[in-house]
C-alpha cells in the first residue's frame, strides 16, 4: 500500500471518529434539552388540573365551598339596591323568617365586603340564603 492510500484512510477513520463525536454530543445535547421541556409539561398539566379541580364546575360567579356535599351546597340571592336601601332591610326582605335579622345582616356584610352605612345605588349584593 502506497502512502498516499494509507494517509487517505488514516484521514478516513479520523472523520469517522469526527462525525461520531458529534452525533453523540447532539444525542447529549437533546437528551437534556428535553428535561426542561417535560417538566414545563408536567407543572402545566398540574396547574391546570387544579384550576379545574379548585373550579368543582362551577362558573367563576359561584363561590366553591370546601369540603360541601351536593346537597349543602350555598344557595344564594342577587340583590341590587334601590334609592333608600339599607342592609337590614335587604336582610329583612330577603329573611324568610327561618333565622335571625342581625345574623344575616352580618353575612351579607362579611360576604359582600361592605358596611353598613356605605351602600350605593344600583350596587350589587349578593345574599347568602342557607347557611354551610
Amino acid at each position: 500500500m502506497s502512502n498516499y492510500e494509507s494517509r487517505k484512510e488514516t484521514r478516513k477513520r479520523i472523520r469517522s471518529r469526527r462525525r461520531w463525536a458529534r452525533m453523540a454530543r447532539r444525542e447529549r445535547v437533546v437528551r437534556r434539552s428535553r428535561i426542561p421541556v417535560i417538566l414545563m409539561a408536567l407543572c402545566a398539566v398540574v396547574g391546570v388540573g387544579g384550576f379545574i379541580y379548585a373550579q368543582d364546575g362551577k362558573s367563576a360567579d359561584t363561590p366553591v365551598v370546601a369540603g360541601a356535599h351536593a346537597a349543602e351546597q350555598l344557595v344564594t340571592k342577587t340583590v341590587v339596591v334601590r334609592s333608600g336601601d339599607t342592609v337590614w332591610g335587604i336582610a329583612e326582605r330577603c329573611n324568610d323568617g327561618s333565622r335571625d335579622t342581625r345574623e344575616l345582616v352580618a353575612k351579607i356584610c362579611a360576604y359582600n365586603d361592605v358596611k353598613p352605612g356605605e351602600l350605593q345605588i344600583g350596587q350589587v349584593l349578593i345574599v347568602p340564603m342557607n347557611e354551610v
